[in-house]
């Protein structure tokens, strides 16, 4: 059984680093254990990048569930979820909508199984999915068995820093207008993603901490990021660099300031 950063132990190898905890420990939550912490923090400068992306990243999802509850979706599917924390869209929505619906899917099991654990309580509006976010029937199928999802209600699809993950650029363009045919009318989309100036200006060395060990990130210019919202209508103000207009408390120094095309672009789409 997993256990949180008060109580981790030290048989864990520094080999099971997860990128989900090490991405909790950055955002200042509880889910993670020494190694984790110790893998963010042996770059201090590329981990205050990387926390200042994933604090953006937060921000605009908290914006994109407001917006879509606003919408009256009452239904989430939330892509390359994570840990489920504070800031996540159960967080969002147990605050707002109690009786919204979130299905979590990630294709770590280290990630599904802790998460399944944090969220035993919770298991009559929430369901934990070991899946292939890009593989429409390997989600939506076991979410419809389960309960969890009607497809002839809106759904509200996030896929929040999970494209760039994805090495083929047919794969990362299309999965999401597979979503956006299967859902109904009034359904929405929110993605983020990396542009090519992270890996300009920071070469590949923050990619393992953005993606995990070993792994890469694959960033796209906002041509390509607009592709994924085929069969959607893009929201007002469009596809935008985030900056510090989605950031939450008070001011702090941002290292990515000063750079007009930013890390991170974002954009929400909904089913008309």
């Amino acid at each position: 059984m997993y256990t949180s950063s008060g109580r981790a132990t030290d048989y864990h190898d520094a080999d099971m680093v997860c990128i989900a905890r090490v991405h909790d420990y950055l955002r200042g939550g509880e889910h993670n254990f020494s190694f984790d912490r110790r893998y963010a923090d042996a770059d201090p400068e590329l981990a205050h990048v990387v926390r200042a992306i994933l604090r953006r990243e937060r921000s605009f999802l908290g914006h994109a569930v407001r917006f879509m509850l606003n919408q009256g979706i009452r239904q989430f599917i939330d892509l390359g979820s994570g840990l489920p924390a504070k800031g996540s869209v159960l967080d969002i929505t147990a605050q707002l909508c109690p009786d919204a619906r979130v299905v979590h899917v990630d294709a770590d099991p280290a990630v599904v199984e802790y998460g399944r654990l944090i969220l035993a309580e919770q298991n009559e509006r929430t369901h934990f999915l070991l899946a292939d976010a890009t593989r429409l029937d390997h989600v939506l199928g076991p979410s419809i068995v389960a309960g969890m999802l009607e497809l002839h209600r809106p759904i509200g699809v996030l896929a929040i820093g999970l494209p760039h993950l994805l090495s083929s650029s047919a794969r990362a363009l299309s999965f999401l207008s597979s979503y956006g045919a299967a859902l109904a009318r009034g359904s929405a989309v929110a993605v983020t993603h990396l542009v090519p100036w992270f890996a300009d200006r920071l070469t590949t060395a923050a990619a393992p901490l953005m993606a995990g060990p070993g792994k890469s990130v694959y960033p796209r210019r906002r041509r390509k990021v607009a592709l994924m919202f085929d069969g959607f209508d893009m929201v007002e103000p469009g596809i935008i660099s985030l900056s510090r207009q989605w950031a939450s408390g008070p001011p702090a120094p941002d290292p990515l300031a000063g750079n007009e095309d930013t890390a991170m672009l974002a954009g929400l789409g909904i089913k008309s």
